[in-house]
C-alpha cells in the first residue's frame, strides 16, 4: 500500500482550481477509498510514513511501517557552498505549482533577499511562467534531463521545499537530502517523517526569509555531513528495507 492513495488525491483536488479537473480527482478519490477494503486480505501491508501507519493499522491488521525507497545507495552532499536556492519537482502537479507560486511571489518576490532562485521541473503551467518572467533573480529551468537535475541539486546551497500538502513523504526531500547541502522546509513537508533533525524549519513568509538569510552566510560543514550520514544510512537504507519485505515473505 505505502502510501493512503485516497486521502492523497482528496487534498490534490481541494487545491486544484480547474472545476472539471477537481471533479475528477475527487472522483479517483472516491473510487480508491471504495478499493481500499481489499487491504482485508492482505497478508502483510506496508506504509510509507508513520502518518500512513497510524491510518492504516487502525483498519486493517499486519501493517508495517516500510520507508521509501529511492535511487541513492551512498550521501553524496557535496560541503561548502553552493550559488542558488533551488526548488525543483514537477510543476504539473496543483501542489507543486502552488509551492513554486508562494516562493516566487512571497518569498523571493522583488528581490528582497539578494539571492537567486532556480525552479526546475516538468510541465510548469502558464502562470507561473508568466511571473517569473517578471523577476529576474528568478531562473527557470523546464523539463531537465535527470542528469541535468542531479547538478542542479549538487550545486544548490538552499533547498526550499514548502508544501501545502502532508501526505507520505516527498521523493524530491529526500533526493535532496542525499545529493543537496542545506534543505529549508516547513513542518508539512516533514512531519511524521524522521526527516525534520536534517531540515530547517520555516512556515511562514518571514521566517523563510529570515532563515534564507541565515543560510546564505554558512557553510555545509563535515559535521552537517556526518548528522545527515548516521539518521539516512540508519532509516532509509535500501537494503535493509529490502530485508524488511524479505522477512515477511
Amino acid at each position: 500500500m505505502h502510501n493512503v492513495e485516497w486521502n492523497y488525491y482528496k487534498k490534490l483536488a481541494i487545491s486544484e482550481t480547474s472545476l472539471p479537473k477537481s471533479a475528477y480527482l475527487h472522483l479517483e478519490a472516491w473510487q480508491l477509498k471504495r478499493f481500499e477494503k481489499v487491504l482485508e486480505h492482505a497478508s502483510v501491508t506496508f506504509a510509507i510514513s508513520p502518518s500512513e501507519h497510524q491510518y492504516l493499522n487502525t483498519h486493517f491488521s499486519n501493517v508495517t511501517y516500510l520507508p521509501a525507497f529511492h535511487a541513492h545507495t551512498q550521501l553524496k552532499s557535496p560541503l561548502g557552498r553552493g550559488t542558488y536556492a533551488l526548488y525543483h519537482g514537477n510543476l504539473a502537479v496543483n501542489e507543486n505549482h502552488q509551492a513554486a507560486l508562494f516562493l516566487v511571489n512571497k518569498v523571493f518576490v522583488n528581490n528582497s533577499l539578494n539571492y537567486p532562485l532556480i525552479i526546475a521541473g516538468k510541465a510548469p503551467k502558464k502562470k507561473l511562467r508568466e511571473q517569473i518572467t517578471q523577476q529576474a533573480w528568478i531562473t527557470l529551468k523546464t523539463n531537465p534531463t535527470d542528469e541535468e537535475m542531479n547538478t542542479l541539486i549538487a550545486n544548490a546551497h538552499v533547498h526550499v521545499l514548502p508544501t501545502f500538502q502532508n501526505t507520505g513523504i516527498k521523493l524530491k526531500l529526500l533526493n535532496a537530502l542525499f545529493q543537496g547541502r542545506f534543505c529549508l522546509v516547513n513542518d508539512d513537508m516533514v512531519q511524521n517523517t524522521g526527516l525534520a533533525p536534517l531540515c530547517y524549519l520555516a512556515n511562514d513568509v518571514l521566517s523563510f526569509r529570515q532563515q534564507l538569510q541565515h543560510l546564505s552566510t554558512k557553510k555545509f560543514e563535515q559535521t552537517d555531513y556526518e548528522k545527515r550520514h548516521k539518521i539516512l544510512l540508519k532509516h532509509f537504507s535500501n537494503s535493509a528495507n529490502a530485508k524488511k519485505i524479505l522477512s515477511f515473505i
